[in-house]
């Protein structure tokens, strides 16, 4: 299961922050975001081995969902958890990027 998430749901809890932490606050959950579909990404092939592969003794529609569900949900908790350090480097490289409202005399720069 992939989900998306809107791009403003992080800075509903950054409500009074400046521009600059708003950007903050949706790069951070943005890496948080990309490193736990990495980790789903990983963890789906090793956690079908764990549960018996493809002789689940459920094979429903249904189990596969619950699957994907708890994989994901198992990647979200690792990467916000600090998981690989992939959104904590990523975080750090974007980060200075970062910007307020730039003239375009700075973007020249």
């Amino acid at each position: 299961m992939d989900t998306v998430s809107s791009p403003t749901s992080a800075v509903s809890t950054t409500q009074g922050a400046t521009p600059l932490q708003q950007q903050q606050a949706r790069l951070k959950k943005a890496t948080q975001e990309f490193e736990a579909l990495f980790l789903t990404t990983l963890l789906r092939p090793t956690l079908k081995e764990m549960v018996g592969g493809d002789s689940l003794s459920d094979n429903s529609y249904e189990m596969g969902y619950y699957q994907d569900m708890m994989e994901h949900r198992l990647a979200e908790v690792l990467a916000k958890n600090g998981g690989l350090g992939l959104a904590k480097t990523l975080y750090n490289e974007l980060a200075p990027h970062l910007r307020g409202v730039s003239t375009n005399a700075e973007r020249k720069k």
